[in-house]
């Protein structure tokens, strides 16, 4: 990729203009100030490639060599996202007291293609999981399971009941571990025959507030 030097004299020879002019043009007293910045030998500050974009009849992007748009990829924590994918929103789950909910279709949520694609999302509701970084009104990503391992987050259903907590199974009791010392763990002794099912396994939270 040509440099910001490269694309000064570049730009300066494809309008057939002479160090001179352009010194003239930008306030430099001679063309050695210019072959200067045209070999590399001197850094102008942003004011400075501002000054030579409008001499040259261009814009401060192609200078530095963005072209017509700023390539933003090449900004260091920026990430372009090339592609969207949808995620269904199938509704809320809570993150407090056990509540019962339909999977009703509430919309959907689109995320990078790049990032693991859950098979649908819910809306966290309540506080039990905020030390797992899941607050109220959060999204939670969840990957489609009937398993999962020890020590997972899990949208458990039981008893006409969904909740979102880091799943124990021991012996014959499955343990829900709210992680939020104010709320107790849920017990559940399978040999009660209540109706127990693993719906999927929480592999990404959204947060619309920054904390």
């Amino acid at each position: 990729m040509a440099t910001l030097n490269q694309n000064i004299k570049k730009r300066r020879i494809e309008l057939n203009m002479t160090q001179e002019e352009l010194a003239l043009k930008t306030g430099y007293k001679s063309k050695s100030a210019i072959s200067k910045i045209e070999l590399g030998n001197r850094d102008l500050s942003q004011s400075q490639i501002s000054v030579f974009a409008k001499a040259l009849n261009t814009t401060p992007g192609y200078l530095m060599g963005w072209k017509d748009d700023p390539d933003y990829s090449k900004i260091p924590g920026i990430k372009i996202i090339k592609k969207f994918v949808n995620v269904p929103i199938l509704g809320e789950i809570a993150c407090g007291q056990p509540m019962f909910c339909e999977e009703n279709f509430e919309g959907i949520f689109q995320i990078d293609e790049d990032l693991d694609q859950p098979d649908f999302c819910l809306i966290a509701r309540g506080d039990s999981m905020i030390d797992a970084g899941i607050h109220d009104g959060d999204i939670a990503f969840m990957r489609k399971t009937p398993i999962v391992e020890n020590g997972k987050i899990a949208a458990v259903y039981y008893d006409e009941d969904v909740t979102l907590k880091r799943y124990y199974s021991k012996g014959n009791q499955v343990i829900l571990q709210p992680e939020n010392k104010f709320y107790s763990p849920i017990i559940i002794d399978l040999y009660e025959d209540i109706p127990l099912q693993i719906l999927g396994e929480l592999i990404g939270v959204y947060s619309k507030v920054s904390r």
